[in-house]
């Protein structure tokens, strides 16, 4: 026996060719209730109801008019049967029923139009089909059992719902015509007029019958159309779909994409609406919500050329992005464009990453089947998919859905019945339309099935509610309606965007899908499809870990490896630098040692230990700040680095403070010395040093502590040079500070001004002569100083912004060069001396016994010979006695100086009057050789005579 939805929705395919006219009267009882519960039994009711052919509803009507876009028909009802009977054999208890007819028309892709023929598109039409016939038989019975809102809508909602199928063939223009077709329609018993439309799939399709259903105030709306282009309600005013929209799409998979890191993107899309509308959607996602991301977008054709596909993918190789996105689908475009890639070296190397959109299709790559290491193979190993599906296992209401459609086409009658509702074309005998089967009606197919279910209901919800609300039922009443409808449906939370009647992407759910390799056998492979992420309430939720093309789950750089200069000091640099370090110090701590240990010497007691020790940890101090600046973020974190850095100045200014002192106080007591004549020696004591010492350290000191609470150096590194992505590709880490120049204006003014009153001093005592000539090394000492600053400071400040190497390396040599000169001046003289002496010591230790008559007045000569060669009147001063005294002793006097200068001068003109005379002389000889006659002879004779 035939149920009664499968003969009401035949009915309405094949509607009855009778017109009746009467009266426009709407009357609704428990008697028509009774009808539609008639027509609109459960296919799966066990209840053996006879049946009754709707047809019949509309051949005994009284009266069949249009009211906005439903139709209202008016029957008699027999009291007995309550069945509709002819008006005219109806007896006096009959009675008069009105309801409302909503006719959906349902545009589904069953077929494929090709040059070759027409042929089944995918298995999706008929699932969607049988859901369609579940969603009306629902709508009519008031069948709450999966969607609450429905439970009773039949007993206070006077409308009932019809539909019928048509096929788009994926095609522009057969779409166009019979959407114009149905549009025509008169009311009449034999036209059914379309009180809305659900379709169609391709965006490209949908976009025309959206703006014919729109200019005709129909409701239309779409199950997979994805389009942005379709949010525009100027131009598409009740067009609504309960999928999101290729923006809502891009959303959640740009959120997958910066879950991973991912900021570089590469976009092939076809060149049509659909593909156009989809890349603008992804960049302006991107802009809006993720401006760090670069996306590139490249268009193909549809069945594009070999030569259009390789430009594509040159342009997406010259990008150098290693995750794609595809927006573009069948087998020949995948094949064609991935082997194109392949041979590019973009797609199978393990290190690139191919996601398409749902326009591919969850056929095509599992349908593969190819050899285990063809290109093809490589290339699809571990490709995505992302698209907006129904519902999924484990949601409440989709399992309550998938129950009931799976028990419908249990029935084999309901079956057959889906069968029937596919489109034949009688010109076309030869295609035949799906093989349909209960394998067909599976879990891959349930999704798109429970969205059409979800819209049917939509659709239903929205013109019962209008028409309580004591409105026309007309298209634009109902979007309005259906905008402020929200329920839990098959598919989860049904709310759709006020603004654009767009499904909410926070609504929808989501899917990764992953192709991973399956064997077929020891030479081919095959892909299964694996459901990787699940995007649920605006998260992404991992099914199982994504296989990428290498076969790993390790997520690939969306780049290029890039290889970044840190700039960090060469270990090269570095260990020369430390070496020049270890130098001073090894120098200064040997120099301090051989001080202390020859300390009784004359020579150490001239110098004086307390001026050598003092300069010897100063160069020591001075020498360490090599070691501080040795260390960068290669070495220690950046703190660590932090330390470092305020450690320098701290380090570098007190050794200096202690060289200064050192020097200072030596060549400022030897100048006073040499303006008082009544002081035979200069003897420098702690004191003396100290207090220079002292002075300059507390200067620096108030000078450093501030810096250090006010803006101390920290460590900083700063990008020099990024690449083509902005990716870092250089930097440098150096000591900054907010405040750093007023500090180091006031350290350096401050420092080299002592260097420079130290220069002064030693000016002034450039022509004293000292013990050991030490006031001229102490001289050339600070001149050294003074000159490795003119030079180094300004060659530090050009390499300063240089790399880290070269900044080092200076301030490690003129660190070094200070240090070591001071040093070597100072020391070296006083190291060459103390041999010397100790060399003549040992000579008299072995001639005192032959000499010791003549020892003293060897002595007295040798004093007086020293009196006679230096300078007359002084050297009376001199005695053997004072070789154990401590301190300089001035070798001159300033009037000695004067006498030298008085008595230099009597010689100079002494010589020139000399000079004069000669010259007189020979011009007299010159003249008396002229006037004696043979001169020559003579001369000759006289040279003769003076040989002999």
């Amino acid at each position: 026996m035939m149920t009664r939805l499968s003969t009401l929705t035949t009915c309405i395919a094949k509607p009855p060719t009778r017109t009746l006219a009467g009266n426009n009267t709407w009357r609704l009882s428990h008697h028509g209730l009774a009808v539609v519960a008639l027509l609109m039994i459960s296919p799966w009711s066990s209840q053996g109801i006879s049946f009754l052919d709707p047809r019949d509803v509309r051949n005994t009507a009284i009266n069949i008019t249009r009211t906005g876009v439903l139709d209202q028909i008016a029957s008699c009802i027999d009291p007995q049967s309550n069945a509709t009977t002819s008006c005219t054999n109806a007896n006096a208890n009959s009675s008069i029923e009105t309801l409302y007819y909503c006719h959906i028309a349902n545009f589904l892709a069953f077929s494929l139009l090709l040059p070759s023929g027409r042929i089944p598109f995918r298995n999706t039409a008929p699932p969607m089909t049988a859901a369609v016939l579940l969603a009306l038989d629902m709508l009519n019975t008031g069948d709450g059992s999966v969607i609450q809102e429905l439970e009773g809508l039949n007993h206070h909602c006077p409308i009932r719902f019809t539909a019928e199928f048509l096929d788009t063939s994926l095609s522009q223009s057969a779409t166009v015509q019979q959407t114009n077709q149905l549009l025509n329609r008169q009311t009449e018993h034999d036209q059914v007029e379309v009180c809305a439309f659900i379709g169609a799939a391709r965006s490209a399709v949908s976009i025309p019958m959206a703006i014919l259903t729109g200019l005709a105030n129909r409701v239309q709306l779409s199950y997979v159309s994805t389009s942005t282009v379709l949010d525009d309600t100027q131009q598409f005013p009740l067009f609504g779909r309960l999928v999101p929209s290729d923006e809502g799409v891009a959303l959640p998979y740009l959120q997958f994409l910066r879950a991973r890191g991912v900021r570089h993107l590469g976009v092939v899309h076809w060149n049509d609406d659909y593909g156009n509308a989809y890349a603008r959607a992804m960049l302006k996602t991107a802009s809006t919500y993720f401006p760090e991301m670069t996306i590139l977008s490249v268009d193909i054709p549809r069945l594009g050329s070999p030569a259009e596909y390789q430009e594509a993918v040159l342009a997406l190789k010259e990008s150098q992005f290693r995750w794609f996105f595809g927006v573009f689908g069948g087998d020949s475009d995948y094949v064609n464009l991935m082997e194109q890639a392949a041979m590019a070296g973009i797609a199978g190397t393990g290190r690139h990453v191919w996601i398409f959109s749902d326009s591919l299709g969850t056929s095509v790559i599992p349908s593969l089947e190819v050899e285990r290491n063809s290109p093809l193979a490589r290339v699809s190993q571990g490709v995505g998919m992302v698209w907006a599906q129904g519902g999924r296992p484990g949601m409440t209401v989709f399992d309550k859905f998938y129950a009931k459609w799976r028990a419908m086409v249990e029935n084999p009658e309901n079956l057959a019945l889906v069968a029937a509702q596919q489109p034949l074309y009688a010109d076309e005998p030869e295609y035949t339309g799906h093989d349909i089967d209960e394998s067909m009606f599976d879990e891959d197919t349930s999704r798109p099935a429970s969205v059409v279910f979800d819209e049917i209901i939509l659709l239903g919800l929205s013109a019962c509610r209008t028409l309580a609300m004591g409105q026309e039922v007309d298209g634009k009443a109902m979007f309005e309606t259906l905008l402020q409808i929200s329920f839990q449906g098959a598919t989860g939370n049904v709310t759709v965007d006020p603004k654009t009647g767009t499904r909410l992407p926070a609504t929808a759910f989501f899917r990764m899908d992953n192709f991973v390799q399956e064997p077929i056998n020891e030479t081919h492979v095959t892909f299964g499809m694996r459901l990787s992420e699940a995007f649920i309430d605006g998260q992404w939720v991992e099914e199982e870990p994504f296989v990428f093309n290498d076969g790993t789950t390790t997520t690939p750089s969306d780049l290029p490896a890039v290889e970044i200069n840190y700039n960090h000091i060469h270990t090269g640099i570095r260990a020369a630098g430390l070496t020049m370090a270890t130098v001073v110090l090894g120098l200064s701590v040997a120099l301090a040692g051989w001080t202390i240990y020859n300390r009784k010497r004359h020579v150490i007691r001239a110098s004086q230990p307390i001026f050598l020790t003092i300069l010897c940890t100063g160069t020591f101090v001075m020498g360490s700040t090599i070691i501080p600046l040795s260390i960068d973020d290669a070495r220690t974190s950046p703190e660590g680095c932090s330390t470092a850095c305020m450690s320098v100045p701290w380090l570098f200014c007190s050794g200096w403070a202690l060289v200064f002192a050192a020097i200072f106080a030596k060549i400022w007591r030897i100048n006073r010395l040499f303006n008082n004549p009544s002081i035979k020696r200069v003897k420098v004591t702690a004191m003396d040093v100290m207090y220079p010492l002292i002075g300059l350290m507390i200067l620096n000191f108030i000078v450093l502590t501030s810096w250090n609470i006010v803006s101390p150096l920290v460590w900083e590194r700063q990008v020099s040079s990024v690449d083509v992505f902005g990716r870092t590709v250089e930097s440098r880490g150096y000591c900054t500070s907010e405040h750093f120049l007023p500090f180091a204006i006031i350290l350096v003014v401050m420092d080299l001004g002592a260097l420079v009153v130290a220069s002064y001093q030693s000016y002034l005592a450039r022509d004293i002569a000292t013990e050991f000539a030490e006031s001229e090394y102490i001289g050339r000492a600070i001149a050294c100083m003074l000159l490795v600053c003119f030079v180094g400071i300004p060659t530090m400040i050009m390499v300063s912004d240089s790399n880290a190497n070269a900044r080092f390396f200076v301030l490690t040599c003129i660190i070094f060069v200070v240090c070591a000169s001071v040093l070597l001046f100072i020391f070296v003289p006083k190291i060459m001396s103390s041999k010397k002496n100790l060399k003549s010591s040992i000579r008299r230790s072995v001639s005192q016994r032959s000499q010791q008559i003549n020892v003293k007045s060897s002595a007295t000569d040798n004093d007086n010979n020293i009196s006679r060669i230096l300078w007359a009147g002084g050297s009376e001063s001199l005695e053997v006695a004072d070789a154990d005294a401590e301190g300089i002793r001035i070798m001159n006097r300033p009037e000695q100086l004067r006498m030298v200068s008085f008595e230099n001068g009597k010689l100079k003109a002494e010589k020139e009057e000399l000079k004069a005379r000669n010259n007189e002389l020979e011009k007299q000889i010159s003249e008396l050789r002229a006037l004696v006659p043979g001169h020559e002879a003579a001369t000759a004779s006289i040279s003769f005579a003076e040989g002999d």
